[in-house]
């Protein structure tokens, strides 16, 4: 580029401004819309573990032995507990409404398919 003075920067009436060549520095794009901040998914209190344990009480020193030696036993001993029932409960509720609507976007696949497919020969036409 080429510095104009300050005398020459205003033309005289009736004739043209000088045109000045201008370099490009720097392209920036436009601005992309920012994607709406999805809230975070809720999050499942864990229960608070219980303090006593009543039915340890009235169970034998054979019976708290093999609870304590066999693992299966300990696991159907913790989830009998009415915690584990809650999160069982609720853990099935979720899976059946997950299946529940992977079956609406199954069932609603081949409709998305041939609205597509009218779109592609739509634009074509």
């Amino acid at each position: 580029p080429v510095p104009v003075p300050a005398a020459a920067a205003t033309p005289a009436a009736g004739t043209q401004p000088p045109v000045v060549q201008a370099t490009v520095v720097e392209v920036i794009p436009a601005a992309q819309p920012a994607e709406p901040a999805r809230p975070p998914p809720p999050q499942e209190r864990v229960p608070e573990a219980p303090s006593t344990f009543p039915k340890l009480d009235s169970m034998s020193v054979d019976e708290l032995e093999r609870l304590q030696a066999t693992g299966i036993v300990m696991d159907d001993f913790l989830l009998d507990l009415p915690q584990a029932k809650a999160l069982t409960s609720k853990l099935r509720e979720l899976r059946e409404r997950n299946c529940s609507l992977a079956a609406d976007v199954l069932g609603s696949e081949e409709e998305y398919d041939r609205a597509s497919k009218r779109l592609d020969e739509g634009r074509a036409a």
